[in-house]
C-alpha cells in the first residue's frame, strides 16, 4: 500500500508539515502515522468578548432568559459572536430545560450581521414544532434587528415581527400566549 501524503497547515509557523501513513500494521489493522519532527502548540483565543447572563422565570410559565452584553461585530466578524451566542443560549436551554426563552438584546450593540439568526435555533420547540422564543431589544440593535427580519429598506415597524419587543413583559407576555395556544 502507497503512503498516502496528509497535508495541514501549521498556526505557529505557517509552514506546511507533511503526515504520511505507513500503511496497515500486520493482522492487527492499526494505522500508524509517522511525523516529520515538529512541536504543535495550541494557540489559546477567545471566540468573542460578548459576555452572557441567565436567569429564570417560574411562573406561570418557564422561561430562560439568555441576556447578551457586548458589541456583537459587525458583518462578516460577528459570525464567531453568533456562534458563540448559539452555543452559550444552547448550553443554558440543555441545563434548565425552559418552556421558551427570551434572549435579552437590551445591552446589546449590535449594528449588522445575518448570523444573528442562529442564536433563534437554540429555543425549544413547542408542540406544534416552532420554536418558542422572543426577543427583547434596545435602542442600540431594534432598528438592525428589524431590517435583518423585514429587509434592508422596509418601512415596516417592529410590530410586524410578532416575537420582537422593546420590554421584558411584552415579550413574556407573547411568549404566554403563545404557549397557551391563544392569539400573540
Amino acid at each position: 500500500m502507497a503512503p498516502i501524503p496528509l497535508n495541514f497547515r501549521c498556526r505557529r509557523t505557517s509552514a506546511f508539515r507533511r503526515l504520511q501513513t505507513v500503511g496497515l500494521s500486520g493482522k492487527s489493522g492499526h494505522l500508524k502515522l509517522k511525523a516529520n519532527a515538529m512541536t504543535v502548540v495550541p494557540e489559546p483565543f477567545n471566540l468573542s468578548d460578548l459576555k452572557v447572563s441567565y436567569r429564570i422565570v417560574r411562573e406561570p410559565v418557564r422561561v430562560l432568559v439568555v441576556a447578551f452584553h457586548g458589541e456583537y461585530r459587525p458583518g462578516s466578524k460577528g459570525n464567531d459572536d453568533a456562534h458563540f451566542m448559539h452555543g452559550v443560549a444552547s448550553a443554558g436551554v440543555e441545563a434548565r430545560r425552559p418552556n421558551a426563552v427570551v434572549f435579552d438584546f437590551r445591552d446589546l450593540k449590535y449594528v449588522w450581521g445575518d448570523m444573528l439568526e442562529l442564536v433563534y435555533n437554540a429555543a425549544p420547540a413547542h408542540k406544534t414544532g416552532q420554536q418558542t422564543f422572543a426577543v427583547v431589544a434596545g435602542e442600540s440593535s431594534v432598528e438592525a434587528i428589524r431590517t435583518l427580519e423585514l429587509g434592508q429598506f422596509s418601512e415596516e415597524p417592529i410590530t410586524a415581527i410578532p416575537w420582537l419587543h422593546t420590554s421584558f413583559d411584552a415579550a413574556y407576555d407573547y411568549l404566554s400566549k403563545t404557549l397557551s395556544g391563544t392569539s400573540a
